[in-house]
């Protein structure tokens, strides 16, 4: 026995409140994308896209962020630059740069009779982070390599960002360190750099096309989700406590990150770009030494090329290190940056190192044609 249809004023109700329903569940959703979105633009960190419209170049002595410094190029290889001509505080210590956007001297690419030179390439360690330029280990080896070698002029220049990996900073060789004649290639390498770099993509647009609200649900119906923003958020990135395999899985994976920075990232990347950089380098003459500063015991090594030399900066591989020696040469507690003092350690060491190893006395033979 079937049930009486519902008269025409029920089925109308039936139908309003259908309506009423689908109406505040589209509302409710076009208000939580907008919360959403409203969020996104608020707390992201500074992107390429925001570092391109008409910033004013800062004040001398003016008080600046990472952001500040760096402005995007169109190289897809390298990213962004280091601002030039800047006259700075940065972490609470002075930062200038020459006329091509390196924290250095203005050096030509001319190189004078009786000069030795090593190009150094790197990231934030080798741009000095929170230390003075004359306590970088950069100008630090200058220094000792004058002082024991006075029959040469050594200058150690240091073509280094915060942020670089080795595909960006073997392109910045590429492009412009084999121009100032290289003796010697000096590459600081870090565990991050098969990772992305801090500045990668443009920023997020308030009012896209793209779905926040659809992709935090497609998120919840996956576990161990690899879909990431294609900027590294910085503070992970110094963090020790926030490494390891979640860090790897977003930041260092090329399935993980969009695909015009998948390139920049990954073992076999890193691996091409250090066989690059070493070919580039041996057409010219120049030994490759991989210089390896980590604070800690645990040093995780890529395989390198035949020909290219390791010199670990700091701390030997499986060495321990005690907390309070280690905490030294911090720049502090929560960032793993050399301080002075380690800089000072590592610009020893390597002068030692390769003292023992004769590389010294050969560059200076060959510079003077023996």
């Amino acid at each position: 026995m079937t049930a009486p249809p519902a008269p025409p004023a029920k089925r109308r109700e039936w139908a309003n409140r259908t309506l009423l329903l689908a109406a505040s569940l589209i509302l409710g959703a076009a208000l939580s994308e907008g919360v959403l979105r409203l969020h996104q633009a608020l707390t992201r960190p500074g992107q390429l896209r925001d570092l391109e419209e008409n910033r004013p170049h800062p004040a001398p002595g003016q008080r600046v962020s990472l952001g500040d410094l760096v402005e995007p190029v169109a190289n897809p290889d390298v990213v962004y630059r280091l601002r030039p001509n800047l006259d700075v505080r940065f972490t609470e210590v002075a930062v200038r740069t020459n006329a091509r956007g390196w924290r250095d001297d203005e050096i030509p690419f001319e190189k004078p009779p009786g000069t030795i030179r090593i190009v150094g390439l790197g990231d934030s360690v080798m741009f000095g982070w929170a230390v003075e330029k004359s306590e970088r280990y950069t100008d630090r080896l200058q220094a000792l390599l004058n002082a024991r070698y006075p029959g040469s002029t050594w200058q150690v220049l240091s073509l280094a960002a915060p942020g670089y990996n080795l595909v960006m900073e073997t392109e910045v060789f590429a492009r412009e360190g084999l121009s100032y004649a290289p003796d010697l290639v000096l590459y600081g390498y870090v565990a991050n750099d098969t990772c992305l770099p801090n500045f990668v993509a443009a920023g997020f647009d308030l009012w896209g096309p793209r779905l926040l609200l659809a992709e935090r649900l497609r998120r919840l119906g996956r576990s161990g989700a690899t879909r990431i923003s294609p900027l590294v958020d910085r503070a992970d990135a110094v963090t020790p406590a926030r490494r390891g395999v979640s860090f790897e899985r977003r930041y260092c994976t090329p399935a993980a990150v969009a695909p015009s920075s998948r390139h920049l990232v990954g073992e076999r990347h890193f691996a091409d770009a250090l066989r690059r950089l070493h070919g580039l380098a041996d057409r010219r003459g120049a030994p490759v030494v991989l210089l390896s500063h980590p604070l800690d015991g645990d040093v995780d090594l890529p395989s390198v090329p035949a020909g290219v030399d390791v010199v670990h900066g700091l701390i030997e591989p499986g060495m321990a290190s005690p907390t309070e020696f280690t905490g030294e040469l911090r720049v502090s507690d929560v960032d793993p940056h050399p301080s002075a003092l380690g800089h000072g350690w590592i610009a020893r060491t390597v002068f030692e190192t390769l003292e023992r190893r004769g590389l010294w006395r050969r560059l200076q033979g060959r510079a003077r044609g023996g």
